[in-house]
Formats: structure tokens, sequence, C-alpha cells
């Protein structure tokens, strides 16, 4: 992970091992924001999970905002074996085959109303 301008990018590379095992990025969000991906918005709840397939998600809650990505259209398994449920959070999933070798952006600020995107870090 190294930390950049208003975010982070999360570097995750795996290698050796059986090839094509299902993996998934986990992010969990307080709920009652709104998820903005190309296309679409929703409200979030509590134990609500999205799975992001391409492109950009941007969260927010008031005027904070987080949006990660790029998505990945890797599988369709909403629940891994052995991984914890998140009953009171809203969940966004970035599923991936190995062999993986991909860097997730972070980025957080204030929301922009007008242009539906993040404002510089505060």
């Amino acid at each position: 992970m190294v930390e950049v301008d208003s975010g982070f990018d999360l570097t995750i590379r795996t290698s050796g091992g059986i090839d094509r095992v299902p993996l998934q990025i986990e992010f969990d969000f307080v709920p009652g924001g709104e998820l903005f991906v190309e296309g679409a918005a929703m409200k979030s709840g509590s134990g609500q999970v999205v799975l992001l397939e391409s492109g950009y998600g941007l969260y927010r809650v008031g005027q904070d905002a987080v949006r990660i990505g790029p998505g990945n259209r890797a599988h369709r398994t909403w629940e891994m074996r052995g991984s914890e449920t998140a009953p009171e959070a809203f969940r966004v999933l970035i599923p991936h085959l190995t062999h993986v070798d991909e860097t997730i952006e972070i980025r957080y600020g204030v929301y922009a109303e007008g242009t539906g995107d993040l404002l510089s870090g505060r």
C-alpha cells in the first residue's frame, strides 16, 4: 500500500499456487450513503452487497466521499467461503481470480454535487 495525494494505491499480487482461484477485495462502508457507478446510483443499507465489475465506484455520506476502483468482472461469488459477513455495513466487492497483479485506487475527499466527483482531499 502506497500513500498518494488524497488516498492510497493498494497493489495486490499473487504468484505460484493454483491458477484461477477466486478472491475478492472487500470495502465496508457505513450504511446510509449513496454509491455512484457509471450510469447508476443507489442508496445503501445495512447488509447490502454490491459487486464492482468495472470502472470506479464513488461512495458518499453527506460531504465525505471515497472513490475506489477499478472494478473487475472475474466472478460472481457474493460470499466467499471463510470470509466474514458484515450485516451492519454496506459492502462493495471487487472480484478477482488468481493470479493477480492489480492496483486498486482508493481516493477520499469532499463530494462536489455539481460534478458528482471528489474535490481534492481536505
